[in-house]
């Protein structure tokens, strides 16, 4: 294998440890110093959240800026993981690889745009109103959680391709592939979000938070590993063509 391929897949091995970037920041400015873990209730009045955000102000700025800089090493696991999905598909006519990537790009601005609707909302918060407030914080609920069905297209692709996979020992393990389409269903609870302030189909409820979220985070930490042994094999499968 010549160096060249070689420093590729040593690219390749970095863009897949990235999304542990975007889990670990993510968590370490959403949950830790945001403290949204769990996020305020969506039943809270609006003085009740302009006041979360005025005591909080600059943890949450911290927290939100932490997420933004984190989001976009998103993109750089997606790429990795069309790169892969494209080895494994035999059909040049096959899409799934571009819905992979487009899918991808869209997913992380959802991943990034609340963080500047709550960054906003903790920015110069004596100078708001508690209905400005309120609304900055309703937004970014309304665009991280819907949108989580963009997520779905991608994870549904990437697992459909896995399937699909035609060696006598597939790159990945037919579970990490059917683990990503119960993550996936879990996601359709967020487009309840604009219809309830309380129970478990709440932003901040039982399933719409709490199972989406840990299964979002289990997959991606299960993932993680079983493609480092994915690239692994590919590297060996190309050292051996030559």
């Amino acid at each position: 294998m010549t160096t060249e391929r070689s420093a590729s897949y040593r690219i390749l091995h970095l863009c897949n440890y990235s999304v542990l970037i975007v889990a670990l920041g993510g968590l370490l400015g959403f949950a830790v110093f945001a403290g949204f873990w769990p996020p305020p209730p969506a039943y809270l009045s609006a003085s009740e959240i302009s006041s979360y955000f005025r005591d909080n102000s600059f943890g949450i700025r911290v927290g939100m800026m932490v997420m933004f800089v984190c989001m976009p090493f998103y993109l750089t696991w997606t790429a990795v993981m069309a790169k892969i999905m494209e080895r494994i598909l035999t059909d040049s006519m096959s899409v799934l690889s571009q819905v992979v990537r487009t899918s991808g790009v869209a997913a992380m601005l959802t991943l990034m745009l609340p963080a500047l609707y709550w960054m906003t909302a903790a920015f110069r918060p004596d100078s708001r109103s508690d209905g400005e407030i309120q609304m900055l914080y309703d937004l970014g609920w309304f665009m991280f959680d819907p949108p989580f069905v963009i997520f779905a297209i991608e994870w549904c692709a990437i697992g459909i391709c896995m399937l699909m996979d035609k060696r006598e020992q597939p790159l990945f393990p037919s579970w990490i592939a059917w683990l990503g389409f119960f993550t996936c269903a879990t996601f359709i609870s967020v487009l309840l979000i604009p219809f309830l302030t309380t129970g478990i189909f709440a932003w901040h409820g039982l399933i719409t938070f709490w199972l989406v979220f840990v299964t979002f985070f289990i997959y991606l930490f299960c993932l993680v590993p079983l493609t480092r042994k994915a690239l692994l094999r590919l590297e060996a499968e190309d050292r051996g063509r030559n």
